[in-house]
């Protein structure tokens, strides 16, 4: 089971990963579509982009052949979506795109998932039970019944997850790294007693191989970036964890620090009265920078802090995943208060 439905595809996904992130680097570099200097990327040297379509395309080749692995209209639709995001992200590298536009293109993709028929009438409750989010529901001719409430909180979910990856890409390998360790967590997960679905583990031990061999190639110093595309590789992380049963409370602890760094980033620039959707170097990678970390220390902190996140949230359930949850954005905050302060005094 272990080798058909997690060892197996990942491995297959990381080889070919490799392979076309070389001839995606190979076509940026003829393209000349290469990063632009001054960018949230640290680098000094312009470098190519479209990183993010060769993990898709290495996504996309596998799921389609893969033995039984049926296509469902879901699974359809995250390609669809993801797509739509991948070719916004593409053309986003060539010619830089509005704030506006990129936050069109990424509702339209939640539509896409939504209108597939994937529906949130709950989520668990940590103290036991479900918080019911079904109260209000709206009904179309031929269409499954659509909770409002439910349904709203998955394009906030989704929206969250894509940008939250995107600003995460500000250094060598942390994004893919870190996106790396969430696909795989979900895929063992995904195997568990509790939840055992063998399409999702497939699906994510795909992603998990393609997001690895590109973080070879994206390792410090990096050869290729991912470039616009991360948003997609983002949002098709949080359609994922939506897909595999509404898995929030594990997904978001160990995408916790990301999560919380967006938040953290949005209520400064609220404060600061600066737009939310203008880039600044005020992301915690930025900040560790600031303080002498070199970029490889940095990788190496948030890649050991979101591995043990993800395996407490596969060891843990219930109230005791809760209160690690708490005591992650708790430390977090801590975390940050105590950075920033130190900044200042320098």
């Amino acid at each position: 089971m272990f080798f058909s439905y997690i060892f197996l595809p990942t491995i297959t996904a990381i080889f070919l990963s490799l392979s076309l992130t070389a001839f995606i680097r190979f076509l940026a570099l003829r393209l000349k579509v290469l990063s632009r200097l001054g960018s949230r990327h640290a680098g000094l040297h312009a470098k190519p982009m479209l990183g993010g379509a060769a993990i898709f395309l290495t996504f996309v080749l596998i799921t389609v052949f893969y033995p039984g692995l049926v296509i469902t209209k879901i699974i359809a639709a995250i390609i669809a979506a993801t797509l739509l995001l991948i070719v916004v992200g593409i053309v986003d590298d060539i010619k830089p795109l509005s704030w506006q536009t990129q936050l069109y293109a990424q509702l339209a993709a939640c539509f896409v998932i939504v209108a597939s028929g994937v529906r949130l009438f709950y989520i668990n409750n940590p103290f036991g039970g479900v918080l019911k989010l079904d109260q209000w529901q709206v009904n179309f001719p031929g269409v499954d019944s659509i909770p409002i409430l439910g349904t709203i909180f998955i394009v906030i979910w989704l929206l969250v997850f894509a940008n939250a990856f995107n600003w995460l890409d500000g250094i060598d390998g942390l994004a893919s790294g870190v996106g790396s360790i969430a696909f795989i967590i979900l895929a063992l997960l995904s195997l568990t007693a509790s939840v055992f679905q063998p399409p999702v583990a497939i699906l994510s031990s795909i992603l998990a191989g393609a997001t690895l061999g590109f973080f070879i190639w994206n390792f410090p110093k990096a050869k290729i970036y991912l470039g616009g595309s991360s948003i997609a590789i983002g949002f098709i992380l949080g359609a994922m964890s939506v897909f595999a049963g509404a898995k929030v409370a594990t997904t978001f602890l160990v995408f916790a620090i990301p999560l919380i760094d967006v938040l953290w980033v949005i209520a400064g620039r609220f404060m600061r009265r600066k737009s939310i959707f203008v880039g600044d170097a005020t992301h915690l990678h930025h900040r560790l920078l600031k303080r002498g970390w070199s970029e490889k220390k940095i990788l190496v902190f948030l890649l050991v802090i979101t591995s043990v996140a993800g395996v407490l949230s596969i060891i843990f359930a219930g109230i005791a995943k809760f209160i690690i949850i708490l005591l992650f954005i708790l430390g977090t905050v801590l975390s940050f208060l105590f950075i920033d302060k130190n900044l200042k005094s320098v």
